[in-house]
């Protein structure tokens, strides 16, 4: 993930997990207007045999159906697999080709190549008949999903098929509860999201054991440490103004959410005309706005790109950074080797919040098996990715938690970064919480800039909630919008 865009399509995209969990902790989303939501899997296969893709181009035939060859894959068949590289980068998935090599006879089986324009480079294949075999659809220049959801094989077969490195249990059991909602349309899985991304504050353990900071549990001491930090020239925050102002955006919204549970989302969700009037969203702006009216937010920030706040923030000119748990990876080659990364529950904005545990939580990162050449091959990609030990692999090599369980040691393979974040996510499961209108509807780019104009103090608590409120009220106006509601 590299920008705000990213993190919105690979993170925010989901409803509410409901899998096995107290139902008083979720929403569940229904249909209106034609569009899609997920409910529930309906579990369907679906066979691969020789032919053509609607537009001439020759699929492969393939081979009979086994436990050890589900899809019933041809092979000595190539693979054709685009990685989008971005925070994640592409080596996880690299390896997970040379394992699907070792798997099946033959070598270089596996094509795996990387790009940072999905789309551009990838929609005339899908005009021409010719798409991928496996595409990481992700990135700010990711394909429009409803413009090709037709065009992808329903993944409810690999749900059903022998989970790798995990004896006597199909893939449905290994995943971490909710992980199929992202991608689940109409009762079919379409997108596999492969990452599981934990939202929270971060900060560098070593800085703060050097100043004699303890990281916040409240609003009032994260304040407190605000002042603290100030008298020793260290700011409290920094963000990325020109494109990840919205970062605060996603702080602000989980901090109420914490406070006042998730009830407070199904008026977001369903663009109501007070979803940011309600008390624990604008306490958490005007908590904010407190911290800006302080001087708490590094200076310059109107004008940095996400990287270059977070820079800041590893460099230890900020202590606090809200972010998803990509974060470690991405910043790796500029973070000092004892800096000590670690993920932070977001503080509580007064005393007995509902949520005591819980988290921002989705599955990103969504990998789509288009109807193309070789789907069936597609399809045993993704097992392999989803062994027992390429997700163990790939949490190592990225420092980020994939959606297979047990998959994470405690010590986080010695990162503090996914240590911690494993924490969170393994504490609060029960109370996990996530939301995807603002991305749903498009509304990205102006929550950045609004945000941007806030955090540089050139707008008040209450002139927030009124432009944001202006942006839902706007979609639920516009009859060409298909909706979705919550209830």
């Amino acid at each position: 993930m590299t920008d705000v865009t990213e993190q919105n399509s690979e993170g925010s995209l989901s409803r509410i997990v409901s899998s096995g969990l107290p139902r008083r902790d979720f929403l569940r989303f229904t249909l209106v207007a034609g569009l899609a939501t997920p409910i529930g899997l309906g579990l369907a296969g679906c066979a691969t045999g020789g032919g053509s893709t609607g537009s001439g181009a020759p699929t492969v035939a393939g081979a009979a159906k086994s436990a050890t060859n589900p899809f019933g894959i041809d092979p000595k068949a190539t693979v054709d697999v685009v990685i989008f590289k971005g925070g994640y980068s592409d080596q996880y998935a690299i390896d997970a080709g040379k394992t699907y090599d070792t798997t099946w006879t033959g070598s270089g089986l596996a094509k795996v190549t990387s790009t940072t324009k999905i789309n551009t480079e990838l929609q005339p294949r899908f005009v021409g008949g010719n798409p991928p075999d496996v595409i990481d659809n992700s990135g700010a220049d990711s394909i429009s999903f409803a413009g090709i959801q037709g065009q992808v094989e329903p993944l409810d077969d690999l749900l059903e098929a022998p989970a790798i490195g995990f004896p006597g249990k199909k893939i449905k059991d290994i995943l971490i509860p909710g992980a199929t909602d992202p991608g689940t349309f109409d009762g079919k899985l379409l997108q596999l999201n492969y990452f599981y991304t934990v939202y929270s504050l971060w900060y560098g353990a070593k800085l703060f054991k050097d100043n004699g900071f303890t990281p916040p549990t409240t609003w009032d001491e994260t304040m407190a440490l605000g002042e603290a930090a100030k008298a020793k020239g260290i700011s409290l925050f920094v963000f990325g103004g020109q494109n990840a102002a919205s970062y605060y955006h996603e702080f602000a919204l989980s901090m109420a959410v914490r406070q006042g549970g998730v009830d407070i989302l199904k008026k977001l969700e369903n663009l109501d005309s007070d979803g940011y009037t309600q008390e624990p969203v604008m306490t958490a702006f005007q908590s904010i706005e407190k911290a800006v009216k302080a001087g708490y937010f590094l200076p310059g920030g109107s004008g940095m790109i996400h990287t270059q706040a977070q820079t800041q923030f590893v460099q230890g000119k900020a202590l606090l950074y809200p972010s998803g748990s990509w974060l470690e990876n991405e910043m790796k080659d500029i973070t000092g080797p004892d800096f000590a990364m670690t993920s932070l529950q977001v503080p509580a904005l007064a005393a007995s919040p509902k949520l005591v545990k819980g988290f921002h939580g989705a599955a990103g990162e969504p990998f789509i098996v288009p109807k193309g050449k070789n789907p069936a091959g597609g399809k045993e990609f993704l097992r392999n990715m989803l062994s027992k030990e390429a997700a163990s692999n790939t949490s190592k090599l990225v420092k980020a938690a994939t959606i297979v369980t047990g998959t994470v040691p405690a010590d986080g393979f010695g990162s503090t970064a996914l240590a911690s974040a494993t924490k969170i996510q393994n504490d609060g499961l029960s109370e996990v919480y996530n939301w995807r209108y603002d991305s749903f509807y498009g509304m990205g780019k102006q929550v950045v800039t609004i945000w941007n104009t806030f955090l540089s103090g050139g707008m008040t608590s209450a002139d927030l909630a009124k432009q944001l409120q202006g942006l839902s009220d706007k979609v639920k106006a516009d009859p060409s919008v298909k909706k979705y509601t919550v209830s």
